[in-house]
This record gives C-alpha cells, structure tokens and sequence, in this order.
C-alpha cells in the first residue's frame, strides 16, 4: 500500500502534468471522459513512477499553461517518461473544447 504523502506528490504532479500538457480535467469530467477511479488509477500510474523528481523538473521548465493559452503556443506532450502520457493525449484528443 502507498503511504499518504506518496499519493498526495503524485496527484499533485499528475494534475500539473494535465494542465501542463492542456487536459481540463474538469471538462473532461463533464464529458464522461474521466470519472473518480480514472483519476484514482492515473495517480497510482503516477506513483510507479521511478524518478518522480524528473518529473517536477519537467514541469518546472514549462511555461505556465496560463501563459500558453496567453501566447496561443502549442502545449507540449507529457514526456515519454511519464506513465500517464497516453491517456493525456487520449484526452486531448477526445475533449470537445
């Protein structure tokens, strides 16, 4: 079993990685895309994750999705490290904006 401080990290970096890349949850949600044990299966993906620190380093050299959204430039992809990256391009694909 994952101690809470683990899946507490890893839903935080998750949903950095979502809002990083441009997936809003949210409205995925809405759509029926994602309900709770999606989410709950993605962080425990998220918590087998072997270098979470590349991760938040990852992150922390992206711009801020706000600023994206300011200057119309193109969101990046998770990286290949991430286990979650196929379903954050699923969900881009797939959320009607």
């Amino acid at each position: 079993m994952t101690d809470a401080r683990t899946v507490n990290l890893h839903a935080a970096l998750a949903g950095r990685m979502a809002r990083t890349v441009g997936v809003d949850l949210a409205r995925a949600g809405e759509q029926g895309l994602v309900d709770p044990p999606a989410w709950k299966a993605a962080v425990e993906r998220c918590t087998q994750c072997g270098d979470p620190a590349a991760c938040a380093g990852w992150l922390s050299a992206q711009l801020p999705p706000e600023d994206l959204d300011a200057c119309a430039v193109a969101k990046p992809s998770a990286p290949a490290f991430c286990n979650n990256r196929l379903m954050f391009d699923r969900l881009n694909r797939l959320i009607e904006r």
